[in-house]
């Protein structure tokens, strides 16, 4: 468990990921729109994004050929 937050509070993108949605719970957003919002490379969201519906912090669902988070 210890590696889990170590791992979320090493990461700036994770934590810019997790306050965005975690301070606004209703929320929902595209890997694009979220890269667009945070300044950061789309592939960098994506694989932090992955990580967080991996260890299940966020959950995601299928929109067409869009994945919203």
């Amino acid at each position: 468990m210890n590696d889990l937050f170590a791992g979320i509070i090493s990461s700036k993108t994770r934590i810019n990921l997790l306050v965005r949605f975690f301070f606004n719970p209703g929320t929902q957003a595209y890997l694009r729109e979220l890269s667009k919002d945070l300044h950061i490379s789309t592939n960098a969201v994506r694989e932090k994004l992955n990580q967080l519906t991996k260890t299940q912090l966020l959950t995601s669902q299928k929109n067409g050929r869009n994945v919203l988070y």
